[in-house]
């Protein structure tokens, strides 16, 4: 404790202190400048994986439909061969 200063007067000081030297950083304009990029980066980001994701479903897909048209013109004993099945 400083000398002639009281603990409630210490409080109010220290608090002081703390109010003016407190910084408001989303009011700082390259708070606001940091904030559009990383928004801008982050949704480029999602969306391409987002496209990535549904382009390899969608060929997965397209795929396993062929696959299925092929199979279904085959009957069972064709089907177990291709497949290295035994009857």
């Amino acid at each position: 404790m400083q000398a002639g200063i009281g603990e409630p007067e210490l409080a109010q000081v220290q608090e002081a202190e703390h109010m003016l030297t407190r910084i408001d950083a989303e009011k700082m304009p390259s708070y606001a400048i940091g904030l559009e990029d990383g928004e801008a980066r982050g949704e480029a980001r999602s969306e391409a994986l987002g496209e990535a994701r549904g382009e390899a479903k969608g060929e997965l897909m397209g795929k396993a439909y062929i696959v299925r048209r092929l199979l279904s013109r085959l009957d069972i004993g064709e089907v177990a061969e291709l497949l290295s099945f035994s009857r």
